[in-house]
């Protein structure tokens, strides 16, 4: 692990990330996976990723148009970015219908622009990998994924679709990780989407939101994974003053699943609706954990 982590392209991450790396990656050494003894995760076992020795995902290109269910969906998209196997792929991405005040960019690219103050500001800030050992795993080996960030008073329609893919010859892992962020009084939808095809793989995502004082967000989360895929998922909100979240995770793919959902309402006023769907058939696992944190008065939430 140490060896793979060393050769995840740290040396070209700033300062502040290659610190907070590798404090992720000792403190996922100190937490280990979890097991079914501990409360949290009871329903599940993760006995059959830990058994599977996995390789780093290599960056590779798909066909030019992607099969299966992670192709893009019928719906209008204003922009379209595609990651594959953690990698951002200009070749299948489209952010021209984007309107101005609206930045939608792979993680590494931004890192190394102008947006790097934004993201010392939020990125792994809101995801904590002190409690969740598969966070410190992904922050640990953080390298691309995608930035979404509307500016102050932005009406971003249609919606904004981040595709990550999978394509490996031989088990393997990636690593996503997303920030949006939503300014004061800004609207955005935002489809996120994950597929892929052939052999065993590992997707372990983390997704951080942040909601400005009267922000709106609808976001959905679509998992179409190949059937023998695992699939194990952070998402960490943040809502300020009066801002609204519409949250629809949708499970419909892996052999096995896991989603940690953690929103936490900052502002008087901020309300969350959470709608979640799973369609399983034969000896398929998944498990959805929510924490909902009413951090101020006079929020509201509503699970479904």
């Amino acid at each position: 692990m140490h060896g793979a982590f060393a050769a995840n392209g740290a040396g070209g991450a700033p300062a502040w990330l290659r610190e907070i790396r590798t404090v992720a990656l000792a403190r996922f050494a100190e937490l280990g996976f979890p097991t079914t003894r501990q409360e949290d995760w009871r329903f599940t076992s993760v006995e059959p990723i830990v058994e599977t020795a996995f390789g780093a995902a290599a960056e590779r290109e798909v066909p030019a148009r992607p099969a299966g269910p992670a192709a893009p969906g019928r719906f209008t998209a204003s922009a379209r970015l595609v990651f594959v196997n953690g990698h951002y792929s200009a070749r299948h991405s489209s952010a021209a219908g984007l309107p101005a005040g609206v930045r939608a960019e792979s993680l590494a690219v931004a890192l190394r622009g102008r947006d790097a103050a934004l993201l010392e500001h939020h990125l792994t800030r809101h995801a904590s990998p002190e409690t969740n050992p598969f966070t410190a795993l992904n922050t640990a080996f953080l390298e691309d994924g995608a930035l979404v960030h509307v500016a102050r008073g932005v009406d971003l329609d249609p919606p904004l679709e981040l595709v990550f893919l999978s394509a490996a010859a031989a088990p393997s892992v990636a690593h996503p990780r997303t920030l949006v962020i939503v300014e004061e009084g800004a609207r955005a939808s935002v489809v996120e989407r994950y597929g892929g095809a052939g052999a065993t793989y590992w997707t372990n995502a983390v997704t951080e939101v942040v909601l400005g004082d009267g922000a709106h967000l609808e976001m959905v989360r679509l998992q179409q994974e190949a059937p023998g895929a695992f699939h194990v998922a952070t998402t960490h909100t943040t809502q300020g003053r009066d801002s609204a979240l519409r949250l629809h995770p949708m499970v419909f793919g892996a052999a096995l699943a896991r989603h940690d959902i953690t929103n936490v309402l900052d502002g008087p006023g901020a309300e969350l609706v959470l709608n979640g769907l799973y369609l399983l058939s034969g000896r398929q696992h998944a498990d959805h954990h929510t924490v909902i944190d009413h951090a101020r008065p006079d929020c509201r939430s509503h699970e479904f």
